[in-house]
């Protein structure tokens, strides 16, 4: 029996980060490359350094470049959404599932039996309305929801 295996063993781990293109790739690369400088400098904590100054900066924009791609993307589902509702059920409930799990996303328009409503109160308004209408009696109301 061999204790000592020359093989590697490779860990199954998720990455990190959920959204992933080019150019936070030349980001992450130009992070890495100014805290490597940084820590071969022995990091210095002077405000005026242009080492910690830089460091700062490519973290800056590693960290845009993720929330700009994490918010084109977001918009980018939202519109796929609003243009397969008439034409891709499959795909239609598929993203509203996947939005369902985000709770950062409010309604700001809602639309009941062609009436519409935006506004907070107003789309809680409408829902009220579509609900009660529901309740009360078996006609079929219209409901069309835009996020925010």
């Amino acid at each position: 029996m061999n204790l000592h295996s020359t093989e590697i063993k490779h860990m199954n781990s998720k990455p990190k980060l959920k959204v992933w293109t080019q150019d936070i790739g030349i980001a992450l690369r130009e992070k890495r490359e100014a805290y490597k400088k940084w820590a071969t400098e022995g990091k210095p904590q002077d405000p005026n350094s242009q080492l910690l100054s830089n460091v700062k900066t490519t973290k800056r924009l590693f960290r845009s470049s993720i929330r700009c791609e994490q918010a084109r993307r977001t918009m980018q589902d939202r519109d796929t959404i609003l243009n397969s509702r008439a034409q891709d059920p499959k795909t239609f409930h598929k993203l509203i599932n996947k939005n369902r799990k985000n709770k950062n996303c409010f309604i700001e328009y809602l639309n009941v039996d062609g009436e519409s409503f935006t506004g907070v109160d107003k789309v809680a308004d409408g829902f009220k309305k579509h609900f009660k209408a529901l309740a009360g009696h078996s006609q079929i109301l219209t409901m069309n929801i835009t996020k925010q």
